[in-house]
């Protein structure tokens, strides 16, 4: 059987990453240009045609009074005999006049526009119409398609360790077959879950980058449902003394992975921006593509994790089938022990 070497997935993890985002963004650009192309159609056919054409009707009749008082300024003599002037009035004749000549001007750039607007509007949307079709389906179909082969491309990968042999797997040390660069959850974890101790540095390696949490989307709002165990009262009095920052709202948000609902295991990191927290697998295997959940979320279906979220910037979190197996600090040193 024929074999190929699989040194370096990650770009393809990354590529994937990108194309989630350009996707979100070349909709939301797409969308918003057409909604300001309607937006002024319908100005230019409903308000602005009312707009100037009201102001057309207001004005004739300005200028039929300026008109009649004119003329009847013209028609009557004064007390002493004379005609009076007629200054005053040609004056307000003449500015009704211009002020509705304006008006008809307005009114007739109204309906050119629309005209042009209606013309331009078809050319836009044939134009874009390619580009619009490869965004809400062509670019959602390649996307599916890198997740697959990652997937088969990391299944590839675990055959090709097993069968390396376990002694040139363990002569490796972690990570062995995988490569040097850019390492993901899925990888971080497994190194983690080999040694009886747990290795933070490699928790921590596996993190999603700060651009992969920019790209992660919002999940359907509900309760969560985890497997991993229910934090103990004693563990989450443990937990307090370093619960340093305040009580998170419940619209503030959370990056999951979503491989923690299978799990026993899960790592909860606080995070030094927004939003505010990563919750992943230790053990398990991610798509590289994260969601967001809310605080209310998490606390609806899990309140004894609530906690957790108070834990300072840096530190890390593991819950197993126990509760807290360990809280790490910045440093990486399990302080619960040290307590």
């Amino acid at each position: 059987m024929s074999t190929a070497r699989v040194d370096d997935i990650d770009p393809i993890r990354d590529f994937r990453i990108h194309l989630t985002k350009f996707q979100e963004m070349a909709g939301r650009a797409l969308s918003d240009a057409d909604s300001d192309v309607n937006r002024m159609m319908r100005w230019l056919e409903g308000e602005g045609l009312n707009l100037w054409t009201s102001a057309i009707r207001k004005r004739q009749e300005i200028l039929a009074k300026a008109e009649e008082a004119l003329r009847f300024k013209r028609l009557y003599k004064d007390a002493s005999g004379s005609t009076p002037s007629v200054v005053e009035e040609q004056k307000q004749v003449k500015k009704a006049k211009d002020s509705l000549g304006e008006a008809q001007e307005k009114l007739k750039n109204v309906k050119h526009w629309t005209r042009a607007l209606q013309k331009e509007q078809t050319l836009y949307r044939g134009a874009v119409a390619s580009f619009s079709n490869d965004v809400a389906a062509g670019v959602p179909q390649a996307i599916g398609f890198l997740g697959a082969l990652l997937e088969q491309l990391d299944k590839y990968m675990e055959l090709e360790a097993a069968g390396a042999g376990g002694e040139s797997a363990a002569g490796a040390g972690p990570g062995a077959g995988r490569e040097e660069g850019g390492p993901s959850m899925a990888r971080g974890a497994e190194e983690a879950a080999k040694g009886a101790e747990l290795d933070p540095a490699a928790l921590r390696g596996g993190i999603p980058t700060a651009q992969a949490i920019s790209a992660a989307k919002p999940a359907d709002a509900g309760p969560i449902q985890l497997a991993v165990g229910q934090v103990a009262a004693d563990q989450a009095g443990a937990v307090a003394k370093f619960a340093a920052a305040g009580v998170p709202t419940d619209g503030e948000r959370i990056v999951i992975s979503p491989g923690i609902l299978g799990p026993a295991r899960l790592v909860l990191v606080r995070l030094d921006q927004s939003p505010s927290w990563y919750l992943g697998p230790v053990e398990g295997k991610d798509t590289g593509v994260y969601n967001t959940i809310t605080v209310g979320d998490l606390r609806s279906g899990r309140p004894d994790l609530a906690e957790l979220l108070r834990l300072p910037v840096g530190f890390l979190t593991v819950i197993g089938s126990g509760g807290i197996e360990a809280v790490f600090d910045p440093q990486n040193q399990d302080v619960l022990k040290q307590d």
